[in-house]
């Protein structure tokens, strides 16, 4: 349920920018250089919402129940990949290559968080657990 919640609004954020950077732009700047610059920004912006809302949601799940390794080890590895892509991209793309990157990243944590969180998943929460205790149907402390 956190999960679909946070897809539908980093997609809807997604969604948003793409739609909107054109007129957004144009809120800023007259200068078409400029405009086209935000608009490319924005677009890729979108890129990088959907699967950075899953990894904030799933990263706030985990810490709830005190599962935060995972998500440590997915954000640094995630910042890592971010970085090397940003930097590699940048050269055949210029700054767009820097956006890209921030996309690249997310989506490196999503895949790690999750790839973390089965293989950790336990047999059953424990007696006296956050997850005994109420948490959603699904939601595992990974």
């Amino acid at each position: 349920m956190i999960a679909r919640l946070a897809g539908a609004l980093g997609g809807g954020a997604a969604v948003l920018c793409a739609v909107t950077a054109v007129p957004l732009a144009r809120l800023f700047t007259d200068d078409p250089a400029v405009a086209g610059e935000a608009v490319g920004f924005l677009r890729m912006a979108g890129l990088y919402l959907l699967p950075y809302a899953l990894v904030v949601a799933l990263g706030g799940v985990h810490q709830a129940v005190g599962a935060g390794r995972p998500l440590m080890v997915s954000v640094l590895l995630g910042l890592t990949a971010q970085l090397a892509s940003g930097i590699a991209l940048s050269g055949p793309i210029g700054v767009a290559g820097l956006w890209a990157g921030t996309a690249v990243g997310a989506l490196v944590q999503l895949a790690l968080l999750h790839v973390l969180t089965v293989r950790r998943r336990p047999a059953g929460p424990p007696e006296g657990s956050v997850e005994s205790a109420g948490l959603p149907a699904g939601v595992t402390a990974g």
